[in-house]
């Protein structure tokens, strides 16, 4: 599995989602009807990580799927 789900992580106690094979964290930036957006939180000055993550289907489920959209909005799908 690619994707983590860390649930009441940080400071603000909110849920983060972890790529396990570049070790970037995502935090929640908008839910949506059909899923939650998670945004980078790496942002460093020179080059900041612009991409988001979307997750789709319930959190119970073992078939949500996330698709990580780069910044440049080319869609990458990836099951879990």
């Amino acid at each position: 599995m690619r994707w983590k789900l860390v649930y009441k992580a940080g400071k603000k106690l909110s849920n983060i989602l972890v790529d396990r094979k570049y070790g970037y964290k995502f935090g929640v930036w908008k839910v949506l009807s059909n899923g939650i957006l998670y945004r980078c939180n790496h942002r460093p000055q020179l080059n900041p990580c612009k991409c988001t993550v979307l997750q789709s289907g319930s959190m119970q489920s073992s078939s949500e799927e996330f698709t990580l959209i780069p910044a440049q909005n080319k869609q990458i799908s990836m099951s879990r």
